[in-house]
């Protein structure tokens, strides 16, 4: 989520964690509360942190430490 250039759809989030369907999902999404809202319950709806402050705080490693996301890898791969 952080390495995207855009909002994940739903749908694609799904298919990325192997999820079966979007019921399952929201298991997910729902245990992350308001940090990461949607806009909708449909595949098609997106995801994305509530604010740009969580990004900051995840991509730099001195402050995340084990939840530190490379976002310029994500962006090679």
């Amino acid at each position: 989520m952080f390495a995207s250039f855009e909002p994940l759809t739903l749908g694609h989030l799904t298919w990325l964690l192997g999820k079966k369907n979007l019921m399952e999902l929201f298991d997910v999404t729902d245990m992350l509360g308001s940090l990461f809202p949607r806009t909708g319950d449909s595949e098609k709806d997106t995801i994305s942190p509530f604010h740009r402050s969580i990004k900051d705080w995840i991509t730099v490693k001195a402050s995340s430490c084990v939840y530190f996301v490379d976002e310029k890898f994500g962006h090679q791969i």
